[in-house]
């Protein structure tokens, strides 16, 4: 784990309207405590587009930031894709949906890929944006919260500040949490149309064997 990030909602001003988004995170020094839906310190405006059991953490790869940087010449950092969690050295694209992380004393379950929503596109400064995120495929994983605790120290050393700048779809599930296997999350996305943005539901079923432990994210 590269990062923990938080952030509270704030006013910003897109095409001459008021918006509220918590899109803008900031990395945390020290031990970061989460509880019920939520990391302490962070919060989301809007809970009908993220937030929630379901989507209670966000999760992208730092790996992916670097991508997005040579893409489009920025230079984003931990948190500035709104995300609670930057990691490094995991294969986002690839996590299965239901597998469990553990991170400090806390036990998580990948929930479904984020489908993004317009306020990236403020985040970013590009109204394009959401689109060209979607179809990169680069989507990061929403997290439930299975146990609360604490998560480590955070070893990036700062973020940048606050910038201003579909369809729904049911996802093929794993049946067991075992971290190991398909359906990947781009088996997941191969079902869907290109281009397309908006929100997803989705939900592991349960399956007859039992649950592997949870990959441990130091």
């Amino acid at each position: 784990m590269l990062s923990v990030n938080v952030g509270c909602p704030a006013e910003t001003v897109w095409h001459g309207r008021t918006v509220r988004s918590a899109i803008w995170k900031t990395p945390v020094i020290g031990l970061v405590t989460t509880r019920g839906v939520n990391l302490v310190g962070d919060a989301q405006a809007d809970r009908k587009a993220h937030g929630g059991p379901d989507k209670a953490l966000y999760a992208y790869a730092a790996e992916d930031l670097v991508w997005w940087n040579g893409q489009l010449g920025l230079e984003l950092g931990p948190g500035n894709m709104g995300e609670n969690l930057t990691t490094s050295g995991l294969q986002l694209s690839q996590a299965v949906i239901g597998e469990r992380w553990q991170v400090g004393s806390v036990v998580l379950q990948v929930a479904q890929p984020r489908i993004p929503y317009y306020k990236l596109g403020i985040r970013i400064g590009d109204d394009r944006f959401p689109a060209r995120f979607a179809e990169a495929r680069r989507h990061g994983v929403y997290l439930r919260i299975l146990a609360e605790g604490e998560k480590p120290v955070t070893r990036s050393r700062s973020s940048s500040a606050p910038r201003t700048g579909s369809g729904r779809s049911r996802w093929p599930t794993s049946s067991t949490t075992s971290a190991i296997g398909p359906p990947s999350f781009s088996a997941c996305l191969s079902s869907r149309r290109p281009g397309t943005t908006g929100r997803a539901r989705c939900s592991p079923r349960r399956g007859r064997g039992g649950a592997r432990a949870p990959s441990v994210l130091s």
